[in-house]
């Protein structure tokens, strides 16, 4: 959670301030803002000494999110045409750019793809919920 809002804070800091234009040339911006994330999600999830329970994690990484979402879409909305590559690069769309663009990140893609399938069993709805050991709503006495 967060860590897509992440990337694209950084792409948008790319694009913006460094004047980037290629997603060859911000990619590298996108994975760096995503790691960012993640660690600062890690970090408010386990602020005050509290444990990183998957409630914590999640909270955090859906605030943080839409605080970076809502600055990315004021910096895109004051340059419009600036951040059409960005915009591009969000949508996924591969119009002017080919399969080339896929095989720039494909082996990353690929390393990404077996790390989800390694982790799959354990990061599922009912494993979150094993783990926290709290009901989700109140109970009632």
């Amino acid at each position: 959670m967060g860590v897509t809002a992440g990337s694209a804070f950084a792409v948008a800091i790319a694009v913006g301030v460094l004047g980037l234009t290629s997603p060859a040339q911000f990619q590298w911006f996108a994975y760096l803002g995503a790691l960012v994330t993640t660690v600062l999600v890690y970090l408010l999830g386990s602020w005050g000494g509290r444990s990183a329970n998957p409630v914590h994690l999640t909270l955090a990484g859906v605030a943080l999110g839409a605080v970076l979402s809502g600055i990315v879409t004021a910096i895109v909305l004051a340059d419009p045409e600036g951040f059409n590559a960005m915009r591009a690069w969000e949508s996924g769309n591969l119009q002017d750019r080919g399969w080339s663009g896929v095989a720039t990140i494909g082996s990353f893609m690929l390393v990404g793809l077996i790390v989800a399938l390694a982790l799959g069993p354990s990061l599922n709805a009912v494993a979150l919920e094993m783990t926290s050991r709290q009901p989700w709503a109140p109970t009632s006495s």
